[in-house]
This record gives structure tokens, sequence and C-alpha cells, in this order.
């Protein structure tokens, strides 16, 4: 039966998630919380993506600086910049006030609230940009692939991915400037092997619906979650900070600028 998504009103000084949260996040496979963060933390956030922006406009290819890892395609041919900046890997190695801002006590509540834990190893600190017609998309996908579930390198230790993804709105997220998609509860699936032969029907199993964000809101993904990003044909830009959490110990793969992971530890009196 389809059902409609809700989203969550918050007061922002609050922590963490309630029960009836983390049960939506388990039957939907995403949660969208809002106004998890203030005006502050948003344009110190985007001031950062600014100053990586422009570095990235003088690299001719993908390229690490300082511990971070520049990732780079070619412009289309709408888009007023001379590179595609798709991502900066470990965003917190050039820019340390991202390695302070991802690991922020609001995020690792609501990460160990969905993933039952104090302790988290974080793997992602991730900045993503879309400015108007560069090209940028990331079509349907599992983010369990990335992570290296089927594999050696990856355990799944709580039989629901162990790993969760934390997207932080930088910019408002419409239909119209990159908005990510989801199939709701397509995370039931779990682990994927051979994706695109299971695809035409993931696609007629499962209600589609787009994110719509604004900032400082914080959308939680579940590694099986069934998603994707298009390109951003509006005339604003649209940035994303993401940062992802697993379960100590479910990972071996060795990540940019982090290595294992970094561990983050959760205080018993975080409120």
């Amino acid at each position: 039966m389809v059902h409609a998504v809700r989203e969550t009103p918050r007061d922002y000084t609050q922590f963490g998630l309630s029960d009836t949260e983390v049960a939506r996040y388990r039957r939907d496979g995403f949660l969208l919380v809002r106004q998890v963060f203030d005006n502050v933390y948003v344009t110190t956030v985007r001031d950062a993506f600014d100053r990586m922006h422009q570095k990235s406009q003088s690299l001719a290819d993908t390229s690490e600086i300082d511990g971070s890892l520049y990732v780079i395609g070619p412009p289309q041919a709408k888009s007023s910049f001379k590179t595609a900046t798709l991502r900066v890997v470990w965003a917190g190695g050039d820019e340390p006030i991202l390695d302070t801002l991802g690991s922020h006590p609001r995020l690792l509540a609501i990460a160990s609230a969905v993933l039952g834990s104090n302790s988290l190893m974080q793997l992602i600190n991730q900045a993503h940009f879309k400015h108007p017609y560069d090209g940028v998309d990331f079509p349907w996908h599992q983010d369990s692939r990335h992570r290296r579930q089927g594999t050696e390198l990856f355990t799944d230790l709580d039989g629901m991915g162990s790993f969760v993804e934390t997207l932080t709105a930088i910019d408002p997220m419409t239909p119209n400037n990159g908005p990510l998609e989801v199939l709701i509860g397509s995370h039931k699936e779990g682990h994927l092997e051979n994706f695109q032969d299971h695809l035409p029907r993931l696609l007629t199993t499962y209600q589609q619906h787009t994110v719509e964000m604004n900032p400082g809101d914080v959308l939680l993904c579940s590694p099986f979650i069934v998603h994707q990003s298009l390109v951003n044909t509006g005339s604003q830009s649209r940035y994303v900070f993401l940062n992802g959490f697993a379960l100590p110990g479910a990972s071996r793969r060795i990540y940019p600028g982090c290595g294992l992971g970094r561990l983050r530890q959760i205080s018993s009196n975080t409120v």
C-alpha cells in the first residue's frame, strides 16, 4: 500500500530522534529531519564550500589537496565554469572546519539513534556541488555498493546495512536544481548484486519520491535505499554536505582522508 511521506519539524536545539522517527526511518529507508542546524552553521559550511569550489576551478584533473580528493569532470556547454566539481572527498582535510562540523553532536546523535550504537566510525565527509547546467548527476543506485557490501571489505553486522548517510542541505533542494529522488521502502530489498538487472522491477514496485529540503535540514538514508540525483536545470546552486557513519568493525575499506575511518563517540549525557 502506498503511504504518504511525513516530514518532521524540529527545534534545532533538540538532539537525537524519537522512537517514532527511528521506526519511520526503518519503514521507509530514509528520514527527513527539519531544522537540525541554524543559519550560523549553514553559512559556515557554505563559505567552506565556496572556497573549495573556487580552488577546483584551477585544477585540470582530479587531484588530492591536503588530504581531500577533488573529483573533477568536464563542464557542460551551458555551464559558466571551467570544470564541473563533482565532489570533494573527505572535505575536512583541506577545510578542517568541515571535519569539525561533520562530526557535530547533532549529526552523531541522529546517526547513533538509527544505528543503535554510541560508538561510530565516520567514513564519509564529502562536499557535493551542483551548479546550474553543470551536468552533474548520479543515476539510480544503492550506496551499499560504494561501501563494498558483498565483498570482504564490509560485514553487515546488524542486518540493516550497518551504515547511515546524513545529507545536510546547505542550499534549498528544489525539484529543478538537482534534487534527490528515492524509491520509498526499496531498502527492504537489501544489497542487490547486479543492480541494473533489478532496476526495471524496482521502478514499478516502489513509489518514487522527490526530496525537497531547506538549508539546515538533514536527510538520513539507509545504504540500501534506491535513489538517484538529478541534474541542476534551475538558476540556483545546490550544495549538500554528506557525512556517513558505520558500526565499528563493519568496514575494512581504506577511504581517502580517513583511512579505515574516524572513531566518534556519543556522550551518554547528550540531550
